[in-house]
């Protein structure tokens, strides 16, 4: 039998809508585990455990990168711990006995305020620092035993987890609906829907893994929202919650925040502040999720997706109704270059801030709204690769085996292939 070339196989992906014996060469009736990568299609390469230190069950990550300097910060349900994934080498300056309980070195400069350096195969734990000397070292804790070093010796900042759970205690988060972030600044805010917003201050500038997340400063009094995320200089919350009554539909902003800062107030009722809140109109929504598309701030409800734009004072922001398109759960919007990928009630979609567009084929739709455990649907969420062109709508299939995620659906936003994987039964991405 002669062979037949096949130009451009990922150029379709995965078309469930046509019979198999009616597609193109190049278009595939089914497939799992595949991606559609340079016009071609390729195997999922597979898994490798990268978690496994980790001190809390990680049901959410973020990342932060500042300068030369790289974080990826977890939340678990009670305890949120930041991995610092920057080195830096130092040497000493002079030689070092095995009893010493000071390190001086050329510069401690880029090390934490506290925290693990490694000389040879030995770990020394210290509590403070000036700008040549850690202090108040513990030597050889991590060690079979203290050793003695000669000068020049090689400094090592250790790579580990940091806790940096405020200082007034746990967190009551839960693993089916837990955390999401946002970034106003260079600083990183988190939330979660029963505690205060958390933020992790800068220290000249930069994180520093030597301080603690922290609630909100000039957050008010009993109160808490499903999400805070950054617009402009501004802080949004959504889906607000005072004093135990639960609004929904209410969009909370505060008042412009200065460089590196968090805002100063949120106080509505200030005629001299541009800190307000709007109630959304439509009635029966709820506020899951929003996201900054140009200059527009995109709400996504249970039920519609709102814009809200800045027009200046008296009314500081409008409101209007974009589309009646809900999205799935928090967490289910992600930015890319055509403009927000959304994972919704019914299919997936695309706001390019004018429209907001279906992009399923009615077949592979089917089958992945089919597949979904609409009891766990909260537990979804979308997760952009930008590396490999790719976003990847993420859920928990009726075949999960302990309600965690683990299958998506993938578009491939350069040729607008679809493809499909199977996923590790994980919490977020």
């Amino acid at each position: 039998m002669a062979l037949v070339a096949m130009e451009s196989v990922g150029d379709v992906g995965i078309q469930k809508d046509i019979p198999p014996w009616q597609l193109p060469p190049n278009a595939w009736s089914d497939g799992n585990n595949v991606r559609a990568w340079h016009g071609s299609i390729e195997k999922i390469p597979g898994y490798a455990e990268v978690m496994a230190t980790c001190p809390v069950p990680p049901y959410y990550i973020t990342y932060l990168a500042a300068g030369i300097s790289k974080y990826f910060i977890v939340g678990g349900t009670a305890k949120i711990y930041v991995y610092d994934a920057t080195t830096n080498v130092d040497q000493l300056n002079g030689s070092l006995t095995d009893a010493a309980t000071t390190v001086t070195v050329d510069s401690t400069t880029g090390f934490e305020s506290k925290g693990t350096i490694t000389i040879g195969s030995e770990q020394i734990t210290y509590t403070g620092k000036t700008a040549t000397t850690f202090t108040t070292c513990t030597r050889g804790a991590n060690s079979t035993t203290a050793a003695a070093h000669s000068d020049d010796a090689v400094v090592t900042r250790t790579k580990k987890w940091h806790d940096i759970t405020r200082a007034s205690g746990d967190y009551s988060a839960t693993a089916a609906e837990g955390w999401s972030s946002t970034i106003l600044g260079g600083i990183l805010i988190l939330v979660n829907p029963n505690d205060d917003p958390q933020f992790w201050a800068l220290t000249s500038g930069l994180p520093n893994t030597g301080a603690v997340m922290a609630d909100l400063t000039n957050w008010p009094a009993s109160t808490e929202c499903a999400v805070v995320k950054s617009f402009k200089s501004f802080l949004v919350s959504l889906n607000v919650t005072k004093s135990s009554v639960n609004y929904p539909t209410l969009v909370k902003w505060s008042t412009e925040a200065a460089t590196q800062t968090v805002p100063s107030s949120w106080d509505e009722t200030s005629s001299t502040l541009d800190a307000g809140e709007y109630p959304l109109q439509d009635g029966g929504e709820i506020i899951r999720d929003g996201l900054q598309l140009g200059d527009t701030f995109q709400i996504y409800t249970s039920g519609a997706v709102h814009q809200m734009s800045y027009v200046g004072t008296p009314f500081i922001f409008s409101f209007r109704k974009v589309s009646p398109v809900g999205v799935m759960a928090k967490n289910c919007v992600a930015e890319f270059p055509g403009g927000h990928f959304i994972l919704g009630n019914d299919d997936l979609y695309v706001n390019d801030g004018q429209r907001v567009l279906p992009i399923l084929p009615s077949e592979l739709r089917d089958w992945m709204f089919n597949l979904i455990d609409g009891e766990a649907a909260q537990r979804s969420f979308v997760v952009a690769d930008h590396g490999r062109n790719e976003i990847l709508s993420c859920f928990v299939s009726a075949d999960s085996l302990n309600t965690q995620i683990d299958k998506a659906v993938v578009f491939t936003y350069v040729t607008r292939a679809f493809t499909i994987r199977d996923l590790p039964q994980l919490s977020h991405i």
